[in-house]
């Protein structure tokens, strides 16, 4: 009988159509709760770099850890969009990991004619190579390492704030919009076959749930309601938690570009109307509530340690926080063949 354990990193970023970012994650790499993982997996959003294999970080950092690029997929091929959606995964050199599946499914906007017109530009630009591309969806990865499934999936899902039909600013913030893409991408990856109960999938990007002008947060309303998907998925669909003293940060979209609460740590009361409009006030939109949009969500029946998880703020171009996390995987045990 033995019994895998793996560690796996996980770096998030909405890039804000930026075409070059480097980022310093020294820290992250060196943490003693964080070091050497087997994994490092990036997962982009608004992505407007070059479709190369290259990661987000100076690679002397994956050189000097003796890391190798395994797998790199995108929204838009190998080309390059200025909101694309990529995801890249890292092993150890000598990891034994295996490449099983790629892909991705994009979401069209809503079904009215400039909706079409849009996702129908967006097909021919990503076709051509040409612009935007596709700029909502998801992108997969799944791999093997041992006995051990795993399934990454980038998540882009979409605002839509102001739906052609209904009232001129809609409370919710589009969340019904956001809720039927998010399930149809979930459907679509059942479909595909990518998950059964010895696969775990791990989630991550930018969500764009919101909390409501009440600050209640939308994404574990939603999970709570429909019981984590487990119907469907046949497992609880949960957010990979927090350890205690960790930082969550909140964003919101700013009608000032330099204004300077484009992030902010989560105040230790949470949420409340007073707070909410207060940052209202100061980010010049009384029409959006602060939240927190990146997320990682987690489905698995392994014992799972988070033994970090932290919301930064690293990219002054961009109105969203980075998101990075280290788990340690311990599969059930596994008996071997006689």
């Amino acid at each position: 009988m033995r019994i895998l354990e793996m560690r796996i990193s996980l770096f998030s970023q909405n890039l804000g159509e930026a075409k070059k970012a480097v980022f310093d994650l020294s820290e992250f790499f060196e943490n003693k709760s964080t070091k050497t993982p087997d994994l490092y997996v990036e997962f982009s959003q608004e992505d407007g770099r070059k479709v190369n294999g290259k990661s987000l970080i100076e690679p002397a950092i994956l050189s000097k850890y003796n890391y190798d690029l395994l797998a790199q997929e995108s929204l838009n091929g190998k080309t390059q969009a200025s909101q694309n959606i990529v995801s890249t995964v890292f092993s150890k050199l000598g990891l034994g990991a295996t490449v099983l599946n790629t892909g991705k499914i994009t979401i069209a906007p809503q079904p009215d004619q400039l909706g079409h017109l849009k996702y129908f530009g967006s097909a021919v630009a990503s076709t051509l190579h040409l612009g935007k591309g596709y700029t909502k969806g998801l992108v997969y990865i799944k791999i093997k390492i041992g006995k051990t499934y795993l399934l990454f999936l980038n998540m882009h899902l979409p605002v839509m704030t102001a739906p052609k039909n209904g009232p001129p600013h809609d409370p919710t913030l589009g969340f019904e919009y956001r809720r039927t893409s998010f399930e149809y991408l979930l459907s679509e990856i059942i479909k595909l076959k990518l998950i059964d109960s010895t696969t775990t999938v791990l989630i991550g990007g930018d969500l764009n749930f919101r909390q409501d002008a009440a600050g209640l947060d939308q994404l574990n309303v939603l999970l709570e309601a429909k019981k984590g998907y487990k119907t469907k998925l046949g497992r609880t669909l949960r957010e990979l938690e927090f350890p205690e003293g960790s930082k969550k940060r909140i964003t919101c979209k700013f009608r000032n570009p330099l204004s300077r609460c484009r992030t902010r740590n989560m105040p230790p009361q949470g949420f409340n109307r007073k707070f909410i409009r207060k940052t209202q006030k100061e980010c010049g939109d009384d029409l959006r509530t602060p939240s927190r949009c990146d997320r990682f969500l987690i489905l698995s029946d392994t014992e799972i340690k988070v033994a970090y998880h932290q919301s930064e703020y690293v990219q002054r171009e961009s109105d969203h926080n980075a998101i990075l996390a280290t788990i340690d995987i311990k599969e059930r045990p596994i008996r071997d063949k006689a």
